[in-house]
């Protein structure tokens, strides 16, 4: 599993979890639009730099074969940002914005 899928399969988990979870779909329902966008951001960023420690960690780096722990692997973790992005904004779109 490379970071992109991982980062791709965590932000979908996101969308689900935050339209979806009882207790934290209404409140983050009543969120302003501005705040949802930096909520989401922020976490998908959390999950980009997640996939850096995956690979920096020598007991868990089989989880993103693909991505290096070097200072130049930050392209990396910038893919996988952007993976993030796009697999949770399509997840919003097909899974939640439909039950509204």
């Amino acid at each position: 599993m490379n970071a992109n899928i991982l980062s791709s399969s965590a932000a979908v988990l996101l969308s689900l979890v935050l339209a979806y979870v009882p207790g934290l779909a209404p409140r983050f329902d009543k969120l302003s639009s501005a705040s949802k966008s930096l909520v989401v951001a922020i976490c998908l960023l959390l999950i980009a730099a997640g996939s850096q420690v995956l690979a920096c960690t020598p007991q868990l780096d089989a989880f993103v074969p693909d991505l290096d722990c070097t200072p130049l692997s930050v392209g990396g973790t910038i893919s996988a940002f952007i993976a993030a992005l796009v697999a949770n904004q399509g997840t919003y779109v097909l899974a939640v914005q439909g039950k509204k």
